[in-house]
């Protein structure tokens, strides 16, 4: 049989590579396999893979979506659990998608504050969505008093990350 990177990366993964056990997981999530998916990226977060923690907190996310009831609170544990994996190690990203969830109030209203405290951590350690978002909430005064001159420095310092998205935002806000 002619050799693939396909084989590489299941011999890899079976090996307890979490690279490749993370590449497999990231591939099944691509193809709704979300069970499998899972599985292979539960197995590459337990030697400390932050991406197959994002990735499964995403998958149980996805899951969530059409439940309701106990099973929706049961998977939206599971998310949490993933982001707060994620987050313990430094994850900016984690700690963007937790706060999103917290204020858009899938944790409960009483969580909104640490959503914007989760928000701004990642903005400090510069994470351009972050920044953009928190340009957005000062700017239009949601979950926070309506305040232009933060807004414009969020904005500036989302821009200054070199994110492009970011800079076409910063340039909108200014248009507007």
């Amino acid at each position: 049989k002619p050799f693939s990177a396909g084989m590489l990366i299941g011999f890899l993964a079976r090996t307890d590579d979490s690279a490749a056990q993370a590449a497999i997981g990231a591939y099944l999530l691509g193809q709704n396999r979300f069970r499998e998916s899972a599985d292979w990226l539960s197995a590459a977060s337990r030697t400390g893979n932050v991406l197959a923690n994002l990735m499964l907190a995403r998958v149980y996310q996805l899951e969530a979506r059409d439940l309701e009831g106990d099973a929706r609170k049961e998977a939206m544990e599971f998310v949490l659990e993933q982001y707060l994996h994620a987050i313990a190690v430094g994850s900016d990203e984690a700690m963007f998608a937790l706060a999103g969830l917290y204020l858009d109030g899938d944790y409960g209203e009483d969580n909104v504050e640490s959503g914007l405290a989760l928000l701004k951590q990642s903005a400090e350690l510069k994470n351009p969505n972050a920044l953009m978002w928190l340009g957005h909430l000062y700017a239009e005064g949601t979950h926070v008093p309506k305040d232009e001159a933060l807004a414009v420095d969020y904005f500036q310092q989302a821009a200054a990350t070199g994110d492009t998205r970011a800079r076409l935002q910063y340039v909108r806000f200014l248009l507007a």
